[in-house]
């Protein structure tokens, strides 16, 4: 049977297979990597990304699609797995030969990273980086838009990360460890259990949750009406109720006293 509601799924399914890279080991191999960026690197390397973006931007007005940039990220991470750039022949020195194109791509990406860059080469640090930032673009084209205009929402950190890799898919792979850091950024924002988008408009926005009634404050107990009988109003005004009440009280208090000796004219 086919659940109606399963492409809600989709997000969820994406977020799972985002960590599924992460482990121990990619786990020290990526705070080793992100040890060795400076903030002051990491600064200077932001400010002049922003500035070749832009000119960039005037140039192509697609630099940063999603699909286009989506697309590349997806040859690279099967060219960078599979060592193989043209794999469409099955000679041994095409093999030889698109196995070196891999390996020089990888090398260039890793030596981007100061200090021990070449040590990521066999690591897996820069395929499996290219494979988040790939799930991690994927994950917030699908979330709604932040509503409020000036703070960074899903679009914002999507166009951030898009921005680094269409830079990248133009030959320019200096700005990786931007992306390592921007990516490490992110991704605790994808699994924070805040609820990110509350309703506008809950239906139970005026329920006091103290109290059993659901619309009575605390400081506004609940009001019982009680029906009364018009007739029963009628009946026993107030007034005939204080008086008959008073003789009452005042026969009972003569109770037990001896008139014999009063004289009544």
């Amino acid at each position: 049977m086919t659940d109606p509601l399963a492409h809600q799924l989709n997000g969820f399914v994406v977020l799972s297979n985002l960590f599924k890279p992460f482990d121990d080991t990619f786990n020290n191999i990526w705070s080793k990597a992100r040890h060795n960026l400076s903030p002051q690197y990491l600064a200077s390397l932001q400010k002049q990304l922003t500035g070749l973006v832009q000119s960039y931007l005037c140039q192509d007005a697609n630099f940063t699609d999603a699909h286009t940039n989506q697309q590349w990220l997806k040859s690279i991470i099967w060219q960078l797995a599979n060592g193989a750039v043209s794999g469409g022949n099955d000679d041994s020195m095409s093999y030889q030969y698109s196995g070196n194109m891999s390996r020089d791509l990888l090398m260039r990406m890793a030596s981007q990273f100061p200090n021990h860059g070449m040590e990521l080469l066999n690591s897996g640090l820069i395929e499996k980086l290219l494979e988040v930032t790939h799930s991690t673009i994927k994950f917030l084209s699908l979330q709604p838009a932040s509503r409020n205009p000036f703070a960074v929402g899903p679009r914002e950190h999507a166009n951030q990360l898009l921005s680094i890799v269409a830079m990248s898919r133009n030959g320019n792979h200096c700005f990786l460890p931007v992306l390592l850091n921007k990516a490490h950024e992110i991704l605790p924002r994808l699994v924070s259990p805040m609820l990110q988008n509350p309703p506008e408009n809950p239906n139970m926005a005026n329920v006091d949750i103290f109290d059993g009634f659901g619309n009575a404050g605390m400081a506004q107990p609940p009001q019982l009406q009680l029906a009364m009988d018009s007739d029963y109003d009628r009946k026993f005004p107030v007034e005939e109720y204080d008086k008959k009440y008073a003789m009452d009280l005042y026969i009972g208090s003569m109770d037990g006293v001896d008139l014999s000796g009063f004289y009544v004219a």
